[in-house]
C-alpha cells in the first residue's frame, strides 16, 4: 500500500503546482478524493491491504458508481466557486495534506513530469 499512498500524494502535490502554471490558460486543476471506494483492489482479499481494512472495507467502502459521482461533481468548473489548485474530499474543499504543500517537492515533481513528457524512446 506504500507505493499506492505515495502515488496519491504525488498527484495531490501536483495540483497546486500545475494550477499555478495553468491559471493563465483558464485550466482548473483539482486533487479530488472521493473517499473509500469498493474496487477490485479493496474487495478481493488484497494481501497488501492491512487486515483490519480488509475486514472493515465491506462496511466502510462505498460503491464505485456512487464515489464516481463525487468526482464528476467536484470536476465541474462551476463547482467550488471555480477554485483551482485545491484538495477536494467528499465534494468539499479541505486543507491540502501537509506533505503535498511542500514547494520543493512540488517543484521536483513538475521537473520529473517535464522530463517524462519530453522523453523520446
Amino acid at each position: 500500500m506504500g507505493t499506492y499512498a505515495h502515488t496519491k500524494l504525488a498527484v495531490t502535490a501536483l495540483a497546486p503546482a500545475l494550477a499555478e502554471q495553468l491559471k493563465s490558460a483558464n485550466v482548473l486543476i483539482r486533487a479530488i478524493d472521493p473517499g473509500a471506494t469498493k474496487t477490485a483492489m479493496t474487495t478481493n482479499g488484497n494481501a497488501a491491504m492491512p487486515k483490519v481494512l480488509q475486514w472493515l472495507a465491506p462496511l466502510l467502502f462505498k460503491p464505485a458508481d456512487k464515489q464516481a459521482m463525487k468526482l464528476v461533481q467536484a470536476a465541474d468548473p462551476s463547482a467550488l466557486n471555480g477554485q483551482t489548485g485545491v484538495f477536494v474530499s467528499n465534494t468539499k474543499i479541505k486543507k491540502m495534506p501537509l506533505p503535498a504543500q511542500d514547494k520543493q517537492s512540488q517543484t521536483m515533481l513538475l521537473s520529473l513530469l517535464d522530463e517524462a513528457l519530453a522523453y523520446k524512446a
